[in-house]
């Protein structure tokens, strides 16, 4: 898995685009088990952002290939 975080349970890269729309983009999905939401009682602000520190530090290192990140929350519905 590219992204070495104890939270981060899943990690893939998706192409998106727009018809007639180039080039694609390509995006790194990071699944994960932490809440996501300030407001949910077991909110945690430091772990969510070394997530976010850890998909950074990912993108920056695929040399522009991969253009951004999405962090899915796996047990937080809406």
């Amino acid at each position: 898995m590219p992204i070495q975080h104890p939270n981060a349970k899943r990690a893939y890269i998706t192409h998106e685009g727009r018809f007639f729309a180039h080039p694609f983009r390509m995006v790194l999905v990071i699944e994960t088990d932490l809440h996501t939401n300030p407001q949910h009682p077991d909110f945690d602000a430091q772990k969510l952002n070394d997530l976010i520190n850890a998909g950074q530090a990912y993108v920056a290192a695929q040399s522009r290939q991969v253009d951004g990140f999405h962090i899915i929350p796996t047990d937080d519905p809406i």
